[in-house]
């Protein structure tokens, strides 16, 4: 749409100004500060930002939203991984939303599985303020704000200048606000609590420490053998070792499989240019 390319356009233009000027000043700035002063300077112009999934608004934080930049420049986030999730969501499913964010996915969990139920887990406390604006109506929504591991501790968190850059791990690829204390758990206990009975899709986005998450997981997921939507990165410090990470989900008798476009591949070598990852049960 010509509203999109004439913002990528603007900020294009801004971000050739903004490195020019710094570059003459003799400062380092990175692609993160270059964004957050664009945003900066367009709340000027803007009240409210968000982007629609469906009828639902999702407001974001424009001086922090990672998923907000990508959304304001082009329409949505991660639109090829929500269609796929369309095709296998069903109306009574409960859903795990791990590293839920602002609520994006979570919100079309809740109106595919508009009969079932979705927990969607955040730990930063900045972000899940932004979940609860975007779900406080839907009343088939469950946010929680602790973070999931192979283990039950309180644990640091990395709060980042881009939102979904932060987590229990500084990965350097974005510059780290503050660090704070957040209770952490085994998802497999955390199912014991909520006495979940089913379990039949599960979304995992935790910046490199899926293989941790699974650890914490196994009994569930062998039981229940939910749909996995997973990303797998092994950038700047993200997940030391994918193929690890995939083998683990396989021999809990899984078949990986990555998203080219709008198809499900099966895999065969992990490549970061394909990070999505859905692994449905044998």
């Amino acid at each position: 749409m010509f509203k999109y390319k004439l913002r990528r356009s603007i900020f294009n233009i801004y971000a050739h100004v903004y490195y020019l000027v710094h570059k003459i000043m003799g400062k380092k700035v990175n692609y993160d500060q270059c964004q957050i002063s664009f945003f900066k300077f367009w709340e000027f112009f803007t009240k409210d930002f968000y982007y629609k999934i469906g009828d639902d608004k999702v407001f974001y934080n424009p001086v922090r939203s990672g998923v907000g930049w990508v959304a304001f420049f082009n329409k949505s986030f991660e639109q090829e991984e929500l269609d796929q999730c369309k095709k296998l969501i069903k109306t009574d499913d409960v859903v795990f939303d791990i590293g839920a964010n602002i609520g994006s996915h979570s919100l079309l969990f809740s109106s595919l599985a508009n009969k079932g139920i979705v927990y969607s887990v955040e730990p930063s406390r900045i972000t899940f303020a932004n979940l609860l604006r975007n779900v406080k109506y839907k009343d088939n929504i469950v946010p929680l704000s602790v973070a999931v591991s192979n283990t039950n501790a309180l644990l640091n968190f990395y709060e980042c200048d881009n939102d979904v850059m932060s987590g229990l791990k500084n990965t350097d690829r974005s510059g780290v606000t503050f660090v704070n204390k957040v209770p952490a758990v085994k998802l497999d206990d955390l199912c014991k609590m909520l006495s979940i009975q089913k379990l039949d899709f599960v979304k995992i986005d935790v910046e490199g420490l899926e293989t941790e998450v699974i650890e914490g997981f196994t009994e569930t997921l062998s039981k229940f053998k939910p749909i996995i939507f997973c990303e797998i990165y092994s950038g700047t410090n993200s997940n030391p070792d994918p193929d690890k990470t995939i083998q683990l989900i396989n021999s809990l008798g899984y078949q990986a499989n990555i998203l080219k476009g709008s198809e499900l591949v099966p895999f065969e070598k992990h490549d970061d240019n394909y990070h999505n990852y859905f692994f449905i049960s044998k």
